[in-house]
């Protein structure tokens, strides 16, 4: 029996590859986060949608305290079961007229998995809609397999390559309006992407990326951090858990997670179901 999903959310995310509005906490609570994250700018010196890229939880242990909060796992577990692996996560920052965006992609273009088994939780910390920059979802096209995308960099774009699938219409996306505390998840395939801010503050939310331990890499050993149930494969290495804030151990796991995120060489895998 599902935890938090109803049966239609779950055939919807199979149908259309997303579900949305889940609210995983109350406002005040995700409004609280980006205070501690505008905090740790502050502080800092840095921009966290800067530094909080890839593998956010293993910089802060309160990052990854959200990351593992049952609230956003059982959501995860309703739709990949209860041994789930955290793999990826990311704190998203659009400012008003920064003229940033996220062209449409596939978040599994380089993940260089055997199998398509790994969600993407974002949860919103502020206001996400059509002002702020709020995703765009392509309903249904998670059944496509991986499109022809085109790696086209610039400044503005926040993906890391500016990896851009070819000739979609941009009419036929669905804006995913958010209040903090709600998340959206979708499929790897699922072609997505958001608008630049034109709203009078910042847009801000946190992704994560869970997948189950029998998805197997591709190419060589690589890391992720358990977060519920068991691995019974063995397919993957276990990332550290942070013990402070930059804990050195840690950040050597996220530099080698950046580079394996970043490697050129990985081929989109197969269109598994």
């Amino acid at each position: 029996m599902a935890k938090v999903l109803s049966p239609e959310q779950i055939r919807q995310y199979k149908r259309d590859g997303y579900v949305s509005g889940i609210r995983v906490m109350p406002s005040a609570e995700a409004i609280h986060i980006r205070h501690r994250v505008e905090a740790f700018e502050t502080e800092t010196g840095q921009e966290a949608g800067k530094v909080l890229r890839v593998k956010s939880h293993l910089i802060l242990p309160w990052v990854l305290e959200i990351a593992r909060d049952p609230r956003i796992l059982d959501v995860v577990e309703d739709i990949i079961g209860p041994d789930i692996l955290l793999f990826i996560s990311v704190i998203w920052d659009k400012k008003p007229g920064d003229d940033t965006f996220v062209s449409y992609h596939q978040d599994g273009t380089y993940y260089g998995f055997d199998r398509r088994a790994s969600v993407n939780l974002w949860m919103a910390l502020s206001d996400a809609n059509q002002q702020t920059g709020c995703m765009r979802f392509f309903p249904g096209s998670h059944k496509d397999g991986i499109c022809d995308h085109q790696e086209r960099g610039g400044d503005k774009n926040l993906l890391t390559r500016g990896q851009t699938v070819v000739g979609v219409n941009d009419d036929e996306a669905i804006d995913i309006v958010l209040k903090p505390g709600q998340c959206s998840v979708h499929h790897e395939d699922l072609i997505h992407g958001s608008h630049p801010n034109r709203g009078d503050d910042r847009r801000m939310g946190y992704a994560m990326v869970y997948l189950t331990p029998a998805v197997r890499p591709l190419v060589g050993r690589r890391a992720a951090l358990l977060v519920r149930g068991e691995d019974k494969y063995g397919h993957w290495d276990f990332d550290p858990e942070p013990r402070c804030d930059f804990d050195p151990i840690a950040m050597e796991a996220v530099k080698r997670g950046q580079a394996g995120y970043n490697d050129r060489d990985l081929k989109p895998p197969p269109a598994a179901r």
